[in-house]
């Protein structure tokens, strides 16, 4: 579904991404790790549409999207720690969800019942309460129900390519286990391809299919689900270790 080949991104002088080469199949869930640094941030940004590519070749379903930025944000979906930008404080979380729905307002109230269940019913996916907030101002919630309003938005499309930038990292153990349980088993059910940064071992090896490696913006390991299989968590630590 997804093909890098020989894909460079220069910050003016500077080499961050160094011919990077990955062809990750539809429907799978590809754990991302490196060093900070390592240049995984950027090269999901790259895949988003969100920095243009120095030099290579992506191809996005077979076509290739390499100039087109505005194909692959359409047909991709990024969850960051960074959830400022996504929602509404002073709008409650139906209006910001409903936002995402992308529904035409003009057409009137008609729909606003058959949302209002769909809502409900997706929110009580995550199995955190939220259903019961939906007409809650987001301003009032706290940072993991903020964060897994977030995810909700970003999902609810289901677009074929969802890509996570530690979106769970800044929450607690129950909360992160909660959205990366939703994200994840939503994202399978869909046959979405996800993309996930994750610096936790434990979350690599729990739901990576498989894991990727970068070292200052090299691919230094692709650990397939079979290699995965027999892994250990301290050889992966150890793998890890070396960048």
């Amino acid at each position: 579904m997804l093909k890098l080949s020989n894909l460079c991104k220069f910050f003016s002088e500077e080499l961050v991404l160094d011919n990077v080469t990955l062809e990750v199949e539809k429907g799978t869930i590809c754990a991302l790790m490196g060093a900070n640094g390592s240049g995984k941030s950027t090269l999901m940004k790259c895949i988003s549409g969100e920095y243009e590519v120095s030099s290579g070749k992506m191809l996005f379903s077979g076509c290739d999207v390499t100039k087109s930025n505005t194909f692959r944000m359409l047909n991709t979906s990024t969850v960051t720690q960074d959830i400022a930008s996504s929602l509404v404080g002073e709008m409650t979380v139906f209006e910001n969800i409903l936002l995402a729905v992308g529904k035409n307002r003009s057409a009137g109230l008609r729909f606003i019942s058959q949302d209002k269940e769909m809502i409900s019913d997706i929110l009580s996916e995550v199995d955190m309460g939220l259903e019961k907030r939906i007409y809650d101002r987001v301003a009032n919630l706290s940072g993991g129900q903020k964060q897994a309003i977030a995810t909700v938005m970003a999902m609810i499309n289901m677009p074929p390519l969802i890509l996570l930038d530690e979106h769970t990292s800044a929450l607690d153990v129950n909360t992160q286990q909660k959205i990366l349980s939703y994200t994840l088993s939503k994202s399978k059910r869909n046959s979405c391809t996800v993309i996930m940064i994750t610096h936790s071992i434990m979350e690599a090896m729990e739901y990576g299919e498989r894991i990727i490696v970068l070292s200052k913006g090299k691919l230094k390991h692709d650990v397939s689900l079979s290699e995965k299989s027999s892994l250990t968590f301290h050889e992966l630590s150890e793998l890890l270790r070396e960048y």
